[in-house]
């Protein structure tokens, strides 16, 4: 069985619907780009703006670029000094078979790779069974997805086994975990990592699965308006991601717990929003609707027109939202320069935090 990560699987899906000319090269690797003899080279910037992949890079070796999120463009274009109209957005897609189901149980499910989330998600996981101890936490996650290489992260796998209610697995096929993103009925990622998308976000929530995700990166945008618990991170940002204060997570414990609140005591609600998260990324994120984004972007390219950069997912996205739109800004963090997504006059998701659930001293006593 071969498992692959979702950049490698976006050009499969993607392929399906559109076969770019023996004249096109597209690739997530600008080295790979800067060495291609092709007329047209287009860098699919599945990289956040921060990762070794840009070391020298310079948007005159490639002839457009598409990035999944405002996100991504706008940090790519701050960061590595890039014209925007040389960035389009066209977000990645979500595959048909992630199907909804509404037979969920009381399970909270990650799928992602350790070092986004997944140290923190163990600390949160004692607090949130402090008050819902029969919730299970099913968890996807090993570094052998991306080939055989020492994995740091054995001893916080054997911790998660010891848990109780907590049902570790290394990272599976994606098509096999279809089953367990349909049972959940949440996808969780406490996420210290700026994400240029979230695929695996995506696929949960296309099977019904309500997101609990942090304020950094594109999550909070890709999710939609008002389909997410977002919960503000707090900490200082390293080159490894953000270190989290203890604050944090015990917030982010609380709005959990708040979630699994309305699932026990008011499940039509959470039905509601459920459906709501699928109607959305079905509608949002077909992959023949992304393919039809590309062709008509490489026309633009083979004709030499020059691109608004805007794509499916332009800054006013307040077009597509209903009058909910996303303003980044680039702001200062402990002497560091990055561009932060909030959405403007939105709620917080359905299940917000409102009352406290912890004695967190106790719990680290």
């Amino acid at each position: 069985m071969t498992i692959s990560g979702a950049t490698e699987t976006s050009y499969e899906y993607l392929y399906q619907y559109f076969k770019p000319s023996q004249d096109i090269h597209i690739s997530h690797l600008p080295q790979e780009l800067k060495a291609s003899a092709k007329p047209i080279k287009i860098l699919w910037s599945h990289h956040a703006y921060d990762q070794q992949v840009y070391q020298n890079f310079s948007h005159e070796q490639v002839t457009h670029i598409v990035a999944p999120s405002n996100f991504a463009k706008q940090t790519l274009s701050h960061f590595h000094k890039i014209p925007e109209n040389k960035i389009t957005v066209i977000p990645n897609g979500v595959d048909s078979q992630y199907t909804y189901s509404n037979q969920k149980q009381k399970q909270l499910i990650y799928t992602s790779i350790p070092y986004k989330a997944l140290p923190v998600l163990a600390t949160v996981i004692p607090l949130v069974h402090q008050v819902h101890p029969d919730a299970k936490f099913k968890i996807f996650s090993s570094m052998s997805l991306y080939g055989p290489q020492n994995d740091p992260y054995f001893e916080l796998y054997d911790y998660l086994k010891s848990l109780p209610n907590v049902d570790y697995s290394r990272a599976i096929d994606r098509e096999q975990l279809i089953s367990h993103y349909q049972q959940s009925a949440f996808f969780i990622s406490p996420c210290i990592w700026e994400e240029t998308f979230g695929v695996s976000m995506c696929e949960a929530m296309r099977c019904g699965a309500y997101p609990i995700i942090t304020d950094i990166g594109a999550l909070e945008e890709v999710a939609g308006p008002n389909l997410a618990t977002v919960v503000p991170i707090e900490g200082q940002r390293t080159p490894k991601g953000f270190e989290v204060t203890e604050r944090f997570v015990k917030q982010f414990a609380e709005a959990t717990c708040v979630a699994l609140d309305y699932f026990d005591k008011d499940r039509e609600t959470y039905n509601e929003v459920s459906k709501s998260c699928s109607d959305w990324v079905t509608k949002q994120y077909d992959w023949k609707k992304i393919a039809g984004l590309w062709k008509d972007l490489i026309k633009q390219l083979e004709g030499h027109t020059d691109t608004s950069g805007e794509g499916f997912m332009p800054n006013r996205a307040t077009e597509r939202s209903g009058g909910v739109g996303f303003a980044n800004k680039i702001v200062e963090r402990k002497g560091e320069t990055y561009v932060e997504d909030k959405v403007v006059e939105s709620g917080n998701g359905w299940f917000s935090p409102n009352e406290s659930y912890f004695n967190f001293s106790k719990y680290n006593s």
